[in-house]
């Protein structure tokens, strides 16, 4: 359900945006007409994030198990994280284009530091 990978896309929204991230870009089926998409993904832009900061406030983010952790959020919660900054756009620019190499739109949000989601 739609509604249900919004709510879990919150947390993340709440995490990122209390480090200094400002966008998120939301791509995949999700932003399409299919009835029913897998997950959500969604693509913070770390550009100006702190660092230390989001090392603790998402710990699963970082370390040698950090394929493990953001996979079992991605079958648990359905939202698949990825992230871009001005120095590295390649998931950024991999959202953009589907199986076939054609462009595609995705949604930005904005996010407000220590803005509530809920």
């Amino acid at each position: 359900m739609r509604k249900q990978k919004i709510k879990n896309a919150r947390r993340f929204f709440r995490i990122f945006s209390s480090c200094g991230c400002t966008a998120v870009y939301i791509g995949g089926s999700f932003v399409s007409t299919k009835k029913n998409p897998a997950d959500i993904d969604l693509c913070f832009d770390l550009t100006d994030i702190d660092d230390q900061k989001l090392r603790n406030e998402f710990p699963e983010f970082y370390g040698s198990n950090r394929i493990n952790k953001l996979g079992e959020i991605r079958r648990d919660l359905k939202c698949h994280i990825f992230t871009f900054d001005s120095e590295d756009m390649t998931m950024f620019d991999y959202l953009q284009c589907d199986r076939d190499h054609n462009r595609k739109g995705l949604i930005k949000i904005s996010l407000k530091k220590g803005y509530n989601y809920d």
